[in-house]
């Protein structure tokens, strides 16, 4: 190998550093990203690189000289595309060219191959192929420099022979090696600029989400100082970011700090954390609850350099659970008292069947005895206890809504003053009674026995719960609720309610007490003190008449029962009087008694009896329809018990109407299982007769019946 192969050699290698320079200096762009500008400027330095190497050849004598443009023409054609090297070429033919000699046009046509190769070797190789290998880069270098000594023959004869026989053998035993060897630099500059881009792509799209997160995203370094705040941190605690970077973090309450200070240590011990909920304040001082995610960022060494925390503010959802809970709670409660509601109205049923004939033949057996006879005393007993479980028997149904009332209008601050006197009497001389009516209260429409069922045992009940001395008030007034209102209050619908309150300064009751206080038989008193039915009662008068409910109460701070009645929209109806005249108890019209239970029959028939009617007694509606057609005479009331096998009540009136078109009706039963009744009012124009009842409540109801025109 002579000197100037040596020199060669040297301009190989001073090619390759000046590229990677070059390269180092230039950023790497995918060839749909290039600008014309930018690829024309590396074109531009291209070409400059290779008119230096251009300048220090080996030189054969006679304008024959070699150098490594075609290296550095075939990497920029495969790595810098077309315009680039296109360029390139220009510069360094014009240059070739320019220089002149035998081997002038030669040189030219070497330099446009070696940058056709590579530019083709790049086009036709496929897009989705991976970078280049070195096996790859050494046959492109192959190819390039075969042709190069292919155009060796275009030299005169003499010339091309003796430089053929000089360089072909260093020229592919060096110029492939360094093709191999540039283009793998290339390759590895490639991939750290498409690593720096995908780098770069990253964090700018990890900010953006940042930034655009709807959660609080906060950095700290291992000490606890802030390093980065998002706006929606800013947003939830009140600081922007220049007021807490590089500082402690201000959310932390001041008696959560050693708490916070020993999970802050923990996650930088590699324990991540997730959806701990805790309480942190805001700027203003008010504090929020959150859900917080956390986890260590790890430096090059695996060692936790830093925190990143994730909080979501749960306040309003929190919130919402408990609002949740409580209308739950409420639903629930309100089913529970369904439940028992129906329960109570079967067994009230069941019961009024038997004390109806308990009372009446008990009540009949009192009439026949001399007035003192010795068993006139047991008799009496035997009625009051009847008539206490009668009583009860009261409650359950009104408990359950299914008492059949005859509602009417009138103002409940007539109602309370014509009961206040019987109050005062009922809660005795050591307890006030003040009464507070709202002028111009608006009319309910209600029976007048359910104000005073309402009014008795709240006033029982606050009397019970004052030990010595007290106060109890009486209040009327109008209330209006929004939806706002009833969204939190279940049961309750928007308008406006006429108010009954009923308070005392007694001793209370707990919440526990509170929630139970309208469960039938549930009662805190003594034993014999109450059944456990009367708030019960007041409770389904109220549900009864679309009302609501309210008790506001707590220990030794007295107890206030608000009831909310809605007011009488017809207000043309005049107020009638709650006390009708008693009709004559007597009578010898023809009555039909129709009754399932046979003791009640048996009974209702002996009253009527009595009382001069004549009978006619049927055990079933067909009985009674096949009697009613074979009577000779005329029929002038029927009775009837409202629920009985096959055909209830109101179905056998219709048929007896039939056949006799001016027949008075008066229905009897223990509860009307809403035949004759919607939700246990009467229907209007319907006679009816609650059992239990006496033969002088059943003398009264069938007169008046009998007479109405």
């Amino acid at each position: 190998m002579n000197f100037s192969s040596v020199i060669g050699l040297v301009n190989n290698a001073a090619f390759l550093l000046a590229l990677c320079l070059l390269y180092n200096m230039l950023e790497y762009r995918h060839p749909g990203q290039k600008s014309t500008i930018w690829q024309l400027f590396t074109g531009v330095i291209l070409g400059a690189i290779g008119i230096a190497i251009m300048c220090n050849p080996l030189d054969f004598g006679q304008g024959v000289v070699f150098d490594t443009r075609s290296v550095l023409l075939c990497i920029s054609g495969f790595f810098f595309g077309t315009v680039p090297v296109l360029t390139a070429v220009l510069m360094t033919s014009a240059f070739r060219i320019f220089t002149g000699g035998v081997g002038a046009w030669t040189g030219a046509a070497v330099i446009v191959t070696s940058g056709a190769i590579g530019l083709g070797w790049r086009h036709l190789r496929p897009r989705d192929k991976e970078c280049p290998g070195m096996g790859e880069l050494y046959l492109l270098g192959v190819a390039v420099h075969t042709a190069m000594l292919v155009w060796m023959l275009s030299l005169p004869w003499k010339i091309a022979v003796e430089v053929l026989s000089q360089i072909s053998l260093p020229v592919m035993l060096i110029y492939p090696a360094a093709t191999s060897i540039l283009g793998k630099m290339m390759v590895n500059q490639l991939k750290r600029k498409l690593s720096e881009e995908a780098l770069r792509k990253s964090e700018e799209l990890q900010r953006a989400m940042i930034a655009a997160s709807p959660l609080a995203i906060i950095g700290l370094d291992p000490d606890g100082l802030v390093q980065s705040w998002n706006k929606s941190a800013q947003n939830m605690f009140g600081w922007n970011e220049k007021e807490v970077l590089g500082k402690f973090l201000p959310i932390v309450p001041e008696n959560q700090y050693e708490a916070f200070t020993s999970l802050r240590n923990s996650v930088m011990e590699g324990d991540a954390i997730s959806q701990v909920e805790l309480m942190r304040q805001r700027r203003d001082g008010s504090l929020i609850e959150i859900s917080l995610s956390a986890a260590p960022i790890y430096d090059k060494n695996g060692r936790a350099a830093a925190i990143i925390s994730v909080i979501q503010d749960i306040t309003e959802r929190r919130q919402s659970e408990k609002e949740r809970d409580k209308l739950q709670s409420q639903l629930f409660q309100a089913q529970k008292m369904e439940s028992v509601g129906r329960l109570a109205g079967g067994v009230a049923h069941d019961y009024n069947n038997m004390l109806s004939v308990i009372l009446g033949y008990t009540e009949m057996a009192l009439a026949k005895l001399e007035p003192g006879h010795q068993l006139s005393y047991d008799l009496k007993e035997i009625m009051a206890a009847a008539q206490r479980s009668a009583d009860i028997t009261r409650q359950l149904l009104a408990f359950s809504r299914q008492q059949t009332i005859a509602p009417r209008v009138l103002y409940l601050n007539q109602a309370i003053a014509d009961m206040l006197n019987m109050l005062r009497r009922l809660i005795g001389e050591d307890i006030d009674l003040a009464w507070h009516p709202l002028e111009s209260l608006l009319p309910v429409y209600m029976d007048p026995s359910q104000v005073d069922q309402i009014l008795v045992n709240l006033c029982v009940n606050a009397r019970d719960a004052i030990a010595d001395v007290g106060n109890i008030t009486i209040e009327t007034g109008i209330k209006t609720f929004d939806q706002a209102y009833c969204a939190e209050n279940a049961g309750f619908v928007p308008g406006t309610f006429v108010l009954l309150s009923v308070s005392d300064d007694g001793c209370g009751m707990d919440r526990d007490t509170r929630e139970h206080i309208f469960e039938p038989f549930f009662t805190t008193k003594k034993p014999g003190r109450g059944t456990g039915l009367g708030l019960a009662m007041v409770y389904g008068i109220v549900r009864q008449n679309k009302g609501f409910i309210n008790i506001y109460t707590e220990p030794d701070q007295g107890t206030a029962f608000r009831i909310y009645l809605p007011p009488h929209k017809d207000l043309t109806e005049q107020v009638q009087d709650t006390k009708p005249a008693v009709p004559d108890r007597c009578g010898n019209e023809t009555i039909m008694v129709v009754e399932d239970e046979q003791t009640i029959l048996k009974m209702t028939r002996m009253m009527l009896e009595r009382l001069g009617y004549k009978v006619l007694t049927a055990g079933s509606p067909g009985k009674a329809i096949s009697l009613a057609g074979k009577y000779p005479g005329n029929i002038n009331m029927l009775i009837t018990d409202v629920v009985m096998p096959d055909m209830n009540g109101r179905e056998l009136s219709e048929q007896l109407q039939s056949l006799y078109p001016d027949i008075k009706i008066l229905f009897m039963s223990g509860y009307t299982a809403n035949v004759i009744a919607h939700r246990g009012v009467l229907e209007k124009g319907v006679n009816f007769i609650q059992k239990p009842f006496s033969i002088n409540d059943l003398a009264s109801r069938v007169r008046e019946v009998l007479d109405k025109a």
